[in-house]
């Protein structure tokens, strides 16, 4: 596939109350796919996924990432963020 192989991944928290209202998180991660595959840590798609935006222009998959620093830029991360903004 040629370049770019732009991807993303995306992580969705729903809140439900008993009344039926919900409320809606969407996290997303953009980033890059890149083969051959590159690291130890994570699973999935991981190793060849390159997340946007790394500090110091570094481009390093998710699974090359310690993983503090990756679930701290994750889809996942971004999803939690945007919850605990509703609520603050």
């Amino acid at each position: 596939m040629p370049e770019p192989r732009t991807a993303q991944f995306r992580a969705t928290l729903i809140l439900m109350w008993p009344d039926g209202h919900e409320e809606i998180f969407e996290g997303i991660a953009p980033g890059r796919l890149v083969w051959p595959t590159r690291g130890p840590h994570g699973h999935g798609y991981d190793p060849m996924f390159v997340p946007d935006g790394q500090e110091g222009g570094q481009s390093l998959t998710f699974a090359e990432m310690d993983p503090a620093e990756k679930n701290r830029i994750s889809h996942r991360a971004d999803a939690f963020r945007k919850l605990e903004a509703a609520f603050a």
